[in-house]
């Protein structure tokens, strides 16, 4: 059963992540939108991935994974903003929400 999310969604973009690291803003999302942002749900298809939060870019092997078919929130505006996401093999799928609240 999934978790229920109190936070307004408020936009959305699906991508695809694989030997670079990518922001969100790489992905698809306004400077305008991350800043109203105070978490995101992201949601990984088939391939895991890492990321970091600290503006530095992760490797396949370092920062925090989240495993295919695998769903992580992420919360404070800074941590949106300095969200750095890699494929940990081959191409990964992300469908990523944007909430407020």
């Amino acid at each position: 059963m999934g978790t229920i999310v109190s936070a307004r969604a408020f936009a959305f973009q699906s991508g695809t992540v694989a030997g670079t690291a990518k922001s969100l803003a790489d992905l698809g999302f306004t400077e305008d939108q991350l800043k109203q942002a105070d978490s995101a749900k992201i949601s990984v298809e088939a391939q895991a991935i890492r990321y970091r939060m600290d503006a530095v870019a992760p490797t396949a092997s370092v920062g925090h994974p989240i495993a295919a078919n695998a769903t992580e929130t992420i919360a404070g505006g800074s941590n949106l903003k300095n969200l750095r996401i890699i494929a940990q093999t081959s191409t990964a799928t992300l469908q990523i929400s944007l909430l407020q609240g």
